[in-house]
């Protein structure tokens, strides 16, 4: 339905992979980091959704 979406989480999943490929250390906090992320830009896209739909 939308690609940019999923291209944008799979971009946002790429580069904690990786940050931690380059930098080990940032096995610490980039897991928790990165799905804070894609959970904060899916909530808001599900919030546009129900916008859109008019059940808020």
């Amino acid at each position: 339905m939308n690609l940019v979406l999923p291209v944008l989480l799979l971009i946002i999943i790429g580069a904690g992979i990786a940050l931690f490929y380059f930098y080990p250390v940032t096995i610490l906090f980039i897991g928790s980091f990165t799905a804070y992320t894609i959970y904060y830009i899916c909530q808001m896209w599900f919030n546009q959704l129900l916008n859109m739909k008019g059940t808020n």
